[in-house]
């Protein structure tokens, strides 16, 4: 099975580049031509806000796109389906449990943008696009923040990438230690008014690309992330919970999924993850418990 190790690999590489870039290098002229970064790298973006809430109000807009999609096409209500409008993302992050008298850590983001660099006959910016780094103030390709507990609940934020995003730690007590919450948002706002194609390119233009973020630990012990109480949990659920009940979750990913490294038994590092991948092993009726009688059906069924 080793053979095929290196060419999954690069098919999983190749599958990520593709959906979250970045596009293949070019030595003079855009990256992108003909067409938007927003419609060419749809994993690992977020979008920037809406200064009047767009989406705010999902009951009003159901009733409203039901009743033009009616007049427009003369079916019947009972023959179509209400069309939600899709909201993007701006934020993505991951909660994790640590606990210990010091407790330190470091926060490192990154992302890129895209711009539009050259212009038509008539003066205006063709959909063409370059790919530009937000680099640190420290120089570097991520952004960090040295982040160390306050002892209370409470939120710190801090501006990034040239105030075009910003990283936001949320602390809640919890029994022994802290949930801490990492968010990485984009801070821009799509100006006011705009419609058509001006909204679209503006919207293009303060997304942010390949976001990432990362928290290295440098003092406190990262614990297994608390569990649902077991009696909220239907029987196909608690069944669930025992069969994996020696997987250990350290981290929840909020607008993608969550992963993290493991040194001598500790967590050293905890990262976001927007196209997540995993070795499926091969099938198999050995689920490698250890032969727990617990899970054995033949001693279950003798149980009266």
């Amino acid at each position: 099975m080793t053979m095929f190790t290196e060419p999954r690999k690069r098919l999983v590489d190749w599958v990520r580049k593709q959906l979250t870039g970045p596009p293949e290098p070019v030595s003079d002229g855009p990256n992108l031509r003909g067409v938007l970064p927003t419609e060419r790298f749809p994993c690992g973006a977020l979008y920037p806000t809406s200064q009047w809430g767009e989406g705010i109000d999902p009951a009003s807009e159901d009733v409203d796109e039901f009743e033009e999609i009616s007049d427009v096409t003369g079916e019947s209500s009972a023959e179509l389906a209400v069309v939600r409008r899709y909201i993007p993302p701006s934020s993505l992050g991951f909660s994790f449990f640590i606990k210990g008298e010091d407790i330190r850590f470091q926060v490192l983001s990154r992302a890129v943008r895209y711009e539009r660099t050259e212009r038509d006959e008539q003066g205006q910016y063709k959909n063409d696009w370059k790919r530009r780094e937000l680099v640190s103030g420290q120089g570097n390709d991520e952004e960090f923040e040295s982040i160390s507990c306050p002892g209370k609940d409470q939120r710190q934020s801090f501006s990034s990438m040239a105030d075009k995003a910003r990283v936001d730690v949320q602390w809640r007590h919890f029994v022994d230690g802290w949930i801490v919450t990492i968010s990485l948002c984009n801070a821009q706002e799509v100006s006011d008014g705009l419609t058509g194609r001006d909204y679209v390119f503006e919207r293009a233009e303060k997304s942010l690309f390949e976001a990432s973020l990362r928290c290295v630990i440098d003092a406190g012990d990262v614990g297994v992330y608390p569990r649902v109480d077991r009696s909220l949990l239907d029987q196909e659920e608690q069944e669930i919970e025992l069969q994996y009940a020696n997987r250990h979750i350290y981290a929840i990913g909020h607008g993608c999924a969550a992963n993290w490294d493991v040194n001598n038994g500790k967590v050293v590092e905890l990262r976001s993850e927007t196209m997540p991948a995993v070795e499926v092993p091969q099938m198999t009726a050995d689920t490698g418990s250890g032969g727990e009688p617990v899970l054995s059906l033949a001693r279950l069924a003798d149980i009266e």
